[in-house]
């Protein structure tokens, strides 16, 4: 019996390389404003110097909704992060924050809240020492998502049981066109190499152009996150487009440290041998996916187990990249974190179709608000708060019926995935007759997340 968390960087096996880091993906926006590097050294013979200081100041953002609470924001190059004080009094004392480097290599910063003994002030600092990261020039983006901060960093001024239960139902996202606490040309020195820190160091996303990447002066262009104007939702039109284009991931792909990659060489002998009767098969199953007597044909002519996905979006997104492995993976459209739901989906797709691992993904539902039509036919009324969540999925990763259908059944719990800021999920309060609020910010879904992690270390 085994139960594991599925994250963002390591999922299952290394043949999830090509959908697994997509909460990065989806922070990510093009650039839609005039660039300059006002903020850059000089190039000293054909060179860019930078001196050798310890804390490089960051200039405040003047159109950021909390300019009036930030005091300062500066890099410390020895500390390895990102740093921002806030005045005494200040009307976001402990906010919500997101945090990214973009260059060589891409990395989101780690917040923690730093004790002040002798201020009223708080300081709140972003570190990227965990990171898999190269030396160079990065832009940085900073943002607050929400005034009050009830994720995981809240659990430093909380107690386990008060923020389990805490209602987050009415905590309103901030401004998303003026959450940005940096000016547009903040870049930071990195001046050496960080090889990451547990699941970090699995992989990193680097530059495809190896030219660049290798270049000690290369300047990133900006890299804004994706946010979703206003009535926006099937619109294509430039003023719709503009703010929500990704296309700058394009630039990079995901590369895996040497231990994965051997991990990555066995799936991809795996795939030279897959015969051609099999890939036949699959074919016809991608485009007939609801038929689910095509696959147990298959899994039982062909003697072997299947891995099934269980969720919704992303899951189905996740098969179609995997299923060029050959036959070994089959979907579960599931929603909801309803333990009794999924465990019968268990039961079924182990004896239906010979399911020995699951890998379930379910939280996104959950955690969002939908238009009336969806809402009546699938929401419960507002997002399933964390002591809800916490209760439904240790109550599935702990049941005895599954692992007692065979010894090696392996239980997987994927990660929740971040989202665009999109337009929803900032209607806070808003009550229109066809539009629902969204909470699927990532405050609430890195609450999700440490919740996954935590029944899987208790279970």
């Amino acid at each position: 019996m085994k139960l594991k968390r599925v994250i963002c960087s390591a999922v299952l096996s290394i043949s999830f390389g090509t959908i697994l880091v997509k909460r990065e993906v989806m922070l990510h926006n093009n650039n839609n404003m005039p660039l300059t590097f006002s903020t850059l050294p000089p190039l000293v013979h054909g060179r860019r110097h930078f001196t050798a200081r310890e804390v490089q100041k960051l200039a405040i953002n003047p159109d950021s909704v909390i300019a009036s609470d930030i005091i300062s924001i500066w890099h410390n190059v020895t500390s390895s992060n990102i740093c921002i004080r806030l005045r005494g009094g200040a009307r976001c004392p402990r906010p919500s924050l997101v945090g990214r480097l973009s260059g060589k290599t891409i990395a989101m910063l780690e917040w923690s809240e730093v004790k002040q003994y002798s201020s009223s002030d708080t300081m709140h600092c972003g570190s990227y020492s965990n990171a898999w990261i190269d030396s160079g020039i990065y832009f940085v983006e900073r943002m607050i998502i929400h005034c009050n901060g009830f994720g995981v960093m809240a659990l430093d001024e909380m107690k386990w049981e008060d923020w389990l239960a805490y209602n987050y139902t009415d905590e309103c996202l901030e401004d998303i066109f003026h959450n940005s606490l940096t000016m547009n040309t903040t870049y930071v020195w990195v001046p050496h190499d960080y090889n990451g820190v547990g699941d970090l160091a699995k992989g990193h996303w680097v530059l495809k152009d190896t030219h660049t990447a290798n270049d000690r002066n290369y300047v990133p262009p900006p890299w804004y996150s994706s946010r979703q104007p206003k009535n926006c939702i099937g619109n294509l039109t430039e003023r719709c487009t503009v703010p929500m284009d990704n296309s700058h991931i394009d630039r990079y792909e995901f590369k895996w440290n040497k231990h994965e990659l051997l991990l990555s060489e066995r799936l991809e002998h795996l795939k030279a041998n897959i015969e051609l009767k099999q890939k036949e098969m699959a074919d016809n199953y991608l485009k007939q996916v609801e038929d689910h007597k095509i696959v147990s044909n298959v899994a039982k002519s062909l003697n072997f187990s299947l891995v099934c996905l269980l969720g919704d979006s992303h899951s189905w997104l996740m098969l179609k990249s995997l299923y060029e492995f050959g036959h070994q993976f089959l979907y579960s459209r599931v929603r909801w974190t309803d333990p009794d739901g999924i465990l019968e989906t268990i039961h079924t797709y182990y004896h239906d179709y010979k399911c020995t691992s699951f890998v379930i993904g379910v939280g996104a539902w959950s955690i969002g608000a939908w238009p009336p039509a969806l809402e009546a036919q699938y929401s419960k009324g507002g997002p399933v708060l964390f002591k809800q969540f916490y209760d439904d999925i240790f109550t599935i990763a702990s049941n005895t019926s599954i692992y007692g259908l065979r010894n090696d059944m392996q239980i997987y719990l994927r990660n929740v995935y971040h989202i665009p800021l999109i337009d929803r999920t900032s209607m806070c309060g808003v009550k229109e007759e066809k539009t629902a609020k969204d909470w699927r910010t990532h405050t609430a879904i890195d609450g999700y997340n440490y919740l996954i992690k935590r029944v899987v270390d208790e279970v």
